[in-house]
């Protein structure tokens, strides 16, 4: 049996366990789920589009690194091979919570806190992803990566999908400086900035494409704090912004409709996920369509989904070289079927995000979560004797 067939076979196993054994649901299931947000606030339907996007990134990457094994796949479901589509919903999705994330910072505690979560957050999965490369012969030059110097510039890495975490790295660092400039006019300051890098971005790689996804992401927090929806408004906003995504995804057959903007990306697919996401938190029904179990544990192990899809798609397939990526490689591997893609190379995809999610980004991620409720206690212990003068 190949590594993928086996890590299938351990998938449907576990799912076995979680439908027939309590036990082991009582234990898996804490492990497969987010701790607590810093900015203290759940926003569950995030999940699951958060979930989704990182699921079709993957899939589009597993059909496209091993051309041509799964070109059956993309012929019976053309929407994989727009899987790059799924980068500007990330980055709308972090513009969102990370501008929430970083209003709470009002001293240098306060921003020491901030960036001790984001690290903790991002980089445990990402150097164990980093580590597992290096062993496996694909990123020899090392500490480059260890440090993400490609943040500020360095030319090469060798995960091709952190392109784009590089990007969010960025905007992790720049986030308090917009907060702190912007003040009250961070919704108009926010669609200024949107609309200057829709200019301008075509002067600059796909890097500079996705920052303007960020600012809609800031313009649906603040939406969303100053806007009060109705049940019907909410979900006609969420329709509206769930069509726009679909006529993107149509491209050559609707995409006429819509403004392009640089690389894949046009302003209706920004329109679309900036609406969708600020209908969806208003609307209670899509909120719990969003918010069921099986999505939210896609959401919860979306980032280790995300960094390590490529490193499964190696084990599976040796031959692959990441810097030939674009031009048509030519596995020596039979051809297959959409429904072993779906039934054997999928579930042991998730199988293996599950488990490095269980084991090594909660683990983090817990410790951040503690580190939030110490903080607080701290924050409560120093205002009771205020409040007991008062009584």
């Amino acid at each position: 049996m190949t590594f993928a067939n086996v890590s299938a076979v351990l998938f449907y196993a576990c799912v076995l366990a979680l439908l027939f054994s309590p036990r082991f649901r009582s234990f898996a299931m804490p492990h497969l789920s987010m701790p607590g947000s810093s900015t203290k606030q759940n926003f569950a339907a995030l999940d699951g589009f958060r979930g989704l996007a990182a699921l079709l990134v993957a899939l589009n990457h597993l059909w496209q690194f091993p051309r041509t094994v799964f070109d059956s796949v993309q012929v019976n479901m053309q929407f994989i091979a727009l899987g790059s589509k799924a980068v500007p919903i990330f980055c709308v999705l972090s513009g969102f919570l990370i501008y929430r994330s970083a209003r709470n910072v009002v001293d240098v505690q306060g921003l020491r806190r901030y960036f001790k979560r984001r690290f903790l957050r991002i980089y445990p999965i990402y150097i164990a992803s980093t580590l597992a490369l290096f062993v496996l012969g694909r990123n020899p030059d090392i500490l480059p990566e260890v440090f993400m110097l490609r943040v500020f510039g360095y030319p090469t890495f060798s995960n091709p999908v952190t392109w784009s975490l590089y990007v969010e790295v960025a905007f992790y660092l720049l986030a308090p400086i917009f907060v702190f400039l912007a003040g009250r006019r961070a919704l108009l300051l926010s669609f200024i900035a949107f609309f200057v890098l829709l200019v301008t971005d075509s002067v600059g790689g796909r890097e500079l494409w996705l920052w303007k996804f960020f600012f809609l992401g800031i313009a649906a927090s603040e939406i969303y704090d100053r806007i009060r929806f109705t049940e019907f408004r909410a979900f006609v906003v969420a329709m509206a912004g769930f069509a726009l995504i679909v006529i993107d995804f149509h491209g050559r057959n609707w995409g006429h409709l819509l403004i392009n903007t640089s690389g894949t990306y046009t302003l209706g697919l920004a329109a679309g996920v900036m609406l969708a996401l600020s209908g969806t938190l208003q609307s209670k029904a899509i909120s719990r369509l969003f918010s069921v179990t099986p999505l939210r544990v896609l959401g919860a192990i979306s980032y280790s989904l995300f960094l390590m899809h490529p490193i499964y798609i190696i084990l599976q397939f040796p031959e692959i070289d990441f810097a030939k990526i674009g031009v048509e490689l030519q596995i020596h591997d039979k051809q297959h079927s959409w429904r072993t893609f779906f039934l054997a190379y999928l579930p042991g995809l998730l199988f293996w995000a599950s488990l490095t999610f269980a084991f090594i980004e909660r683990p983090f991620l817990r410790w951040k979560s503690r580190d939030r409720l110490r903080e607080d206690m701290k924050v409560a212990a120093a205002q009771s004797p205020v409040e007991q003068q008062r009584g």
